[in-house]
């Protein structure tokens, strides 16, 4: 396995050594399923079959390759018009949610084409508090009050709605929005003297649906006061509750809840003063995806006429829509190629090029029709920039990609 490397490696020095920019060049796109890759280019402006070699790994210099950062290595060879595809499984030596990059070289004597494959990426989950509740039920002289405060977090809304079942009378119905801060909610119902069903309901929802909900009924009667509660979450939900007695210790239930429970509890209604407690906080579990980002600069060397490719990386983009990139620099050094704005070159990438504006020193540009499955993030190479170095320039040039 060793001397194979070392076969390859020469075999890839000498195929990636090319420093002069003839008239063809490698263009690629790439396909990540989980750890399935599939890499399809073409070397334009052939008119035979030429040898494509590929390598894969956590190389930062191609021009001093180490073995022990390879992780993948192949040869294939083209079609007539320049066409290949290479299609493999990231080997057991790829770290989960690690990032690699590749380089395609050939021997029609062109650039190497360098680009960036994201492995399986990382994802974790995460509890976010979306609702929380306290609420007070005092029973003072058979005059029952409802008092407290309710929070909404998130972008979640929580809707309060107090019912009395008896007359089928609703008394409160009111919606809590995230923007609302700690809302203070005060209600006095008709005394629980004459026997009356009160329905208390806690309700939190998104655009789509409905979250949790925590109702709370009470039943009066002349010989007790019975409390029934219900909690119901969605899977991803789950509900800390308690429900305490202020004025008795038989009351005093605390539960953590996703799915549906319910709660029960009843008193003797000796008593004409009687107070208990709810509060209950909510918490969504979500999948947090990596932080987006760019290669945000790229330097080359280069004297008078040179011509250099630029691969655009984005690493993490959940989604494109409504996304301007911004490519920035010295159009006193360099000299874009006209090339790089012609579409049909360029539109297989990642998605459709549209440019927003070209300018001397500053291009932007859009990726339409890019489809990033929900539970996953797309990470490559977005667009390919042609530059040449200006007439008497000789130096190091930087350039800027920024995304909004």
């Amino acid at each position: 396995m060793k001397k194979t490397h070392i076969i390859l490696t020469l075999i890839l020095f000498a195929l990636f050594s090319v420093t002069a920019y003839a008239q063809t060049g490698i263009t690629c796109t790439t396909s990540v399923d989980g750890t399935n890759v599939i890499i399809t280019g073409q070397i334009s402006g052939v008119d035979k079959a030429h040898q494509v070699t590929l390598l894969v790994g956590n190389i930062a210099d191609y021009s001093a390759v180490n073995p022990d950062d390879i992780i993948y290595i192949n040869q294939t060879q083209s079609d007539s018009n320049g066409n290949f595809t290479f299609e493999f499984n990231m080997p057991e030596a790829a770290e989960t949610g690690q990032e690699y990059s590749f380089a395609i070289g050939s021997d029609a004597g062109c650039p190497k084409y360098v680009g960036v494959i994201g492995n399986k990426l990382p994802t974790y989950t995460q509890e976010r508090e979306i609702l929380n509740a306290d609420v007070t039920i005092d029973v003072v002289n058979y005059v029952p009050t409802i008092s407290g405060t309710l929070q909404s977090l998130e972008g979640k809304n929580l809707t309060l709605q107090i019912q009395n079942i008896t007359n089928s009378t609703v008394i409160a119905n009111e919606t809590i929005s995230p923007y609302d801060g700690l809302r203070n909610i005060s209600y006095t119902l008709p005394s629980l003297l004459t026997a009356r069903d009160y329905a208390i309901n806690i309700i939190c929802a998104d655009e789509e649906s409905t979250l949790a909900s925590i109702s709370v009924e009470i039943d009066s009667s002349i010989v007790v006061v019975s409390i029934d509660g219900n909690i119901q979450t969605n899977d991803n939900v789950k509900i800390d509750a308690r429900v305490q007695g202020n004025s008795t210790e038989l009351i005093d239930k605390s539960l953590s809840v996703t799915g549906t429970k319910e709660v029960s509890a009843t008193l003797p209604n000796v008593l004409a003063n009687m107070s208990f407690r709810i509060t209950a906080s909510g918490y969504e579990t979500v999948t947090v995806f990596p932080t987006e980002t760019l290669q945000t600069t790229y330097s080359y060397s280069g004297t008078d006429g040179d011509k250099i490719v630029v691969p655009l990386i984005a690493r993490n983009v959940s989604s494109f829509e409504n996304r301007v990139f911004e490519v920035l620099y010295n159009s006193d050094e360099l000299l874009l190629d006209s090339a790089s704005v012609q579409e049909e070159i360029i539109n297989n990438i990642a998605g459709k090029i549209e440019f927003v504006s070209i300018e001397d020193g500053n291009i932007k540009f859009r990726l339409n029709d890019v489809n990033v499955d929900t539970d996953s993030t797309f990470s490559g190479v977005i667009n390919l920039m042609s530059f040449q170095f200006n007439s008497g320039f000789v130096g190091t040039t930087q350039i800027e990609f920024k995304m909004n």
